[in-house]
C-alpha cells in the first residue's frame, strides 16, 4: 500500500524474521527479549519507545541456539534467513488492538551483515525516522542513575517500595493508580488505547488490590 497510515493513529513496528533467540533494543530500551529456539516471524510495536517525530536507533542481537553454541556459533546459512525492517500501520480504534485493514506500509528494510564462517552472535544496528502525532515528555528529563551514589540510590528505591507496600497492604487501589496516572496517560496517547480499555484494566487492578493485596503484602525484609 503506497498510502501512509493515518498520522493520528500511526503505529510503527519492527518486522522481524529470525531463526532463533534474539534481543531487540530501541533507543537502548529492551523492546523484546526472546529465548525460544524456533523461527520467529513477528512484528514488534515500538511506539512506547519513541517520544516524538524524529530519528532513532535500534540494535538487534541474534543469538545462537544451544545446538549452535556447541558447534561454535551462528552459521552462515542461518544468518542468510534473517530479515529485519520497519513497518507502519493505522491503529483500528474500533477493534483495539487490531490494525486497520489496508493501512500496512513497509518503510525500510535493514541490511543484514553477511558472514562466511560461524560467529558467536550477530549484531544488526541501524537508524530510522518516524512521524508521530504526539510529543511526550516520557523519560526525556530523566536523571542518569549511574551517576548517583549507589547507597543513596538504594535507599531511595527501598523507600519508594516501602511506600508502595503500605498502599497495597492497605488495599488503597486509588492511591496506587495515582502513581501511574502520567504513565498511563502517555501510553494512551502513544498507543491510541481506547479509554474504555484502560478503565476496564484499572477496574480489574482495583478489584485485585482489594481482594488479594490488602493485608497480604510481605514486608520488604522478607
Amino acid at each position: 500500500n503506497d498510502a501512509s497510515p493515518n498520522l493520528e493513529r500511526r503505529i510503527y513496528a519492527m518486522e522481524l524474521n529470525i531463526p532463533g533467540p534474539f534481543e531487540l533494543y530501541v533507543n537502548d530500551f529492551p523492546a523484546r527479549i526472546e529465548n525460544v529456539e524456533s523461527m520467529h516471524n513477528t512484528a514488534i510495536e515500538i511506539n512506547r519507545y519513541i517520544l516524538k517525530s524524529g530519528k532513532y536507533k535500534f540494535r538487534l542481537l541474534v543469538l545462537p541456539s544451544a545446538e549452535n553454541i556447541k558447534a561454535g556459533g551462528i552459521q552462515p546459512a542461518t544468518a542468510s534467513r534473517i530479515r529485519a525492517g520497519l513497518i507502519a500501520f493505522e491503529r483500528n480504534t474500533e477493534k483495539f488492538p487490531h490494525s486497520k485493514k489496508g493501512s500496512y506500509k513497509k518503510i525500510l528494510d535493514f541490511t543484514i551483515p553477511k558472514i562466511d564462517k560461524r560467529v558467536p552472535y550477530l549484531e544488526i544496528t541501524g537508524e530510522f525516522e518516524v512521524e508521530l502525532p504526539y510529543n511526550l515528555e516520557g523519560w526525556s528529563n530523566s536523571e542518569d542513575l549511574s551517576k548517583i551514589d549507589k547507597k543513596e540510590l538504594e535507599d531511595q528505591v527501598t523507600l519508594y517500595y516501602q511506600q508502595l507496600r503500605i498502599i497495597l497492604n492497605n488495599g488503597d487501589g486509588v492511591q496506587y493508580l495515582k502513581k501511574y496516572e502520567k504513565y498511563q496517560g502517555e501510553l494512551l496517547q502513544c498507543e491510541y488505547t481506547l479509554p474504555l480499555s484502560l478503565t476496564e484494566a484499572n477496574n480489574t487492578l482495583l478489584s485485585n488490590i482489594s481482594n488479594y493485596a490488602k493485608g497480604n503484602m510481605e514486608k520488604l525484609e522478607k
